[in-house]
């Protein structure tokens, strides 16, 4: 475990079941311990993981990253929520913030385990592959990144990419 500051806040740093975690302490706990659980890009616009924290919240990072939402990184994610609310006493519900690409894992986390959740937080989220990294239809695209997505959803052909319905848009009913 390492210890460091962050903006004037305790950041802790370490590892759960192989896998880099960050924790951002308040210097005072609001009641009930809430967090904020940072799908992806810890530390980027976090105006309002800073305004948070400042009002006594946690602020928490697990790297699934170049997973992209995928079933193994939820039941990662699933693993991380126990272990986190357990070993620091953080509340049952998390706040799930997804930025960007962040977007696939809150949403597709929050469908799977609403007991876990209490808000979903989504800023510029990507909510279906194909349009990012995929670059089908009006979205940029990323190869690499897309190129990693098929192969993380076990996506091999241009009709399994077609007939593709576990994106965080295909749950918005739930």
């Amino acid at each position: 475990m390492k210890k460091t500051n962050y903006n004037g806040y305790e950041l802790i740093e370490d590892s759960f079941d192989g896998r880099q975690y960050l924790l951002l302490l308040p210097k005072e706990e609001a009641f009930g311990k809430p967090w904020v659980w940072r799908a992806e890009f810890f530390g980027g616009f976090d105006y309002v993981d800073m305004e948070l924290v400042a009002r006594g919240w946690h602020v928490a990072y697990y790297r699934v990253s170049d997973m992209y939402g995928n079933p193994e990184s939820v039941e990662l994610m699933k693993k991380f929520h126990g272990f986190i609310t357990k070993e620091y006493d953080l509340n049952a519900k998390a706040d799930i913030f997804g930025f960007s690409r962040g977007g696939l894992y809150s949403v597709n986390y929050a469908a799977k385990y609403p007991e876990d959740i209490s808000v979903v937080y989504l800023d510029a989220p990507v909510l279906d592959i194909r349009s990012w990294p995929g670059g089908i239809g009006i979205g940029l695209g990323a190869q690499k990144c897309w190129v990693e997505c098929k192969e993380c959803y076990g996506l091999d052909s241009v009709l399994s990419v077609v007939n593709f319905n576990d994106n965080p848009l295909d749950k918005i009913h739930i």
